[in-house]
């Protein structure tokens, strides 16, 4: 995935909702455009960022830091992750990695299981 993907203010706003689960149908409802619209977004930024499914334009979402978890709604403006502190021995970075990798999978199947629900594209 190109987490540096340039994307349009219009795009990273449906992207936003896709991330709220919402159908192409109420996307285009919340920001008075056409479904068509929508779609067209979508693939623009499946194209701009290599994801290939709803779901992992979502988990681009969270990796390039448009979305915190455990946040509520989403911020006016895209948002940097914080730097994390840095950590002393292999050991520390070693965990702070398997910790990392244990919450991106998580993300990942709870993301999945909630588009199964929602359907896709």
């Amino acid at each position: 995935m190109k987490l540096h993907a340039a994307v349009t203010p219009a795009e990273l706003e449906v992207a936003r909702l896709v991330s709220c689960g919402l159908t192409n149908s109420a996307i285009a409802t919340r920001i008075y455009r056409s479904e068509d619209t929508v779609k067209c977004h979508i693939r623009h930024l499946l194209r701009k960022t290599g994801a290939t499914t709803r779901s992992g334009l979502v988990i681009w979402m969270y990796e390039s830091g448009h979305v915190a978890p455990g946040q509520p709604g989403f911020p006016d403006h895209a948002r940097r992750p914080a730097s994390p502190p840095p950590l002393g021995s292999a050991a520390a970075r070693s965990r702070a990695a398997s910790h990392l990798h244990r919450t991106l999978t998580a993300a990942r199947a709870a993301v999945d299981a909630a588009l199964t629900r929602l359907g896709t594209l």
